[in-house]
């Protein structure tokens, strides 16, 4: 993982982060056939690294829903 990817990130989050990339570069490894779970894995890589912060569901109304 890049430095600037980090910036923002706990520990615990910057350890699952690569734990993540571990499992992604294994999945790599193998075959095609697991194609869909090295795409869940980049996804899940990439809501870690993303350092908007989300609304939580009991707080969604009309004017911030979109």
């Amino acid at each position: 993982m890049r430095p600037h990817e980090t910036t923002g990130m706990t520990d615990n989050e910057r350890e699952a982060a690569a734990l993540l990339e571990q499992a992604l570069a294994k999945i790599a490894q193998g075959t095609g056939a697991r194609r869909r779970v090295r795409q869940h894995i980049e996804s899940a890589l990439k809501c870690l690294r993303d350092p908007r912060e989300s609304i939580p569901p009991s707080e969604l109304n009309s004017a911030n829903d979109g």
